[in-house]
């Protein structure tokens, strides 16, 4: 299936995802990979690779990353940013790398 152009495709496209594989995808968005991911959320490594992997097969794509591209599109397109789940260890340990980078 290919990669639809217009956002109302895009919003129909992802209509079908739960709210748990939606907050899967938005925590890859902020840089998480699944173990993080599992220890954010309290989960297992299984349970976030299954909700990846749910996400992927209802939006026809074949990597989590572009997954989460068109459900960051379908929320901006719709002005819809819901609160990411993210601690915020997480976030300065982020942020310091990103500083460290820059100083390179």
């Amino acid at each position: 299936m290919a990669v639809p152009d217009c956002p109302d495709e895009v919003a129909e496209r992802i209509a079908p995802l739960s709210e748990k594989e939606r907050q899967a995808l938005r925590l890859i968005l902020r840089g998480h990979d699944a173990k993080s991911m599992a220890g954010e959320l309290g989960l297992s490594v299984h349970t976030i690779n299954e909700r990846l992997r749910n996400a992927r097969r209802k939006l026809s794509v074949t990597s989590s990353k572009e997954a989460a591209r068109l459900l960051l599109e379908a929320e901006a397109a719709e002005g819809d940013y819901p609160d990411l789940i993210v601690a915020k260890e997480l976030g300065e340990v982020a942020a310091a790398n990103t500083m460290h980078m820059r100083r390179q």
